[in-house]
């Protein structure tokens, strides 16, 4: 059925494609990390089981992996390993304070492999993952402006690592729908970006 998109902010040259041709996205980097059976160890001790981003520093191989699987198929844009890379999400794990650096490095290193398969006939482009967080303000877990401030953080990386656009994600309510959109407003060397939504077409699982 086709339904509301994700919120975007995007590069001129990727929304001029957009306008001219159906973009294919990829799919979802937690289900294909978890299909490589990676270990604790893998993703750098007990401390960081379930954080995906951690294993841009522990196992940059096995992002690179996922990226590339979908490249190979023909996907158009690829997203960053950033789905929770929030200074809001990073606290649970002591981490709070690498937020933007994990950013930078999940677009710098999605940007490389997006490199290696772009040309001028088919060029790659690299989306900035923004998921929901596990903090909802919606549920009263964490105040509006405390979120904003996060995902503002996060922006900056991922704009500052380089990818063609952030794509605000997986959004429970209007609260968290808005919190994201700062990427242009509280990032003033990326404020040449456009801001949009746009429609997709989604089909349920079976």
């Amino acid at each position: 059925m086709l339904s509301a998109g994700p919120l975007l902010l995007l590069m001129p040259n990727l929304l001029d494609t957009i306008k001219e041709r159906i973009v294919v996205f990829d799919g979802a980097m937690g289900t294909n990390l978890q299909v490589q059976n990676l270990s604790l160890d893998d993703f750098g001790g007990p401390r960081f089981e379930g954080c995906n981003e951690n294993l841009l520093v522990t196992r940059p191989d096995a992002v690179e992996k996922v990226h590339a699987g979908f490249l190979e198929v023909g996907c158009d844009v690829v997203e960053t390993n950033s789905f929770n890379g929030t200074p809001v999400d990073f606290a649970e794990y002591d981490i709070a304070d690498k937020a933007y650096d994990m950013n930078v490095l999940a677009a710098q290193l999605a940007k490389r492999v997006a490199s290696d398969y772009s040309t001028k006939d088919k060029p790659r482009w690299v989306a900035g993952s923004m998921g929901p967080g596990r903090k909802l303000p919606t549920l009263g877990h964490i105040t509006f402006n405390e979120l904003r401030d996060a995902y503002a953080v996060q922006a900056r990386g991922l704009l500052d690592g380089g990818v063609s656009r952030c794509k605000a994600t997986t959004r429970k309510g209007k609260a968290c729908q808005r919190t994201p959109l700062p990427g242009r407003d509280y990032c003033p060397s990326h404020q040449h970006l456009e801001r949009t939504t746009l429609p997709a077409r989604a089909a349920a699982a079976a």
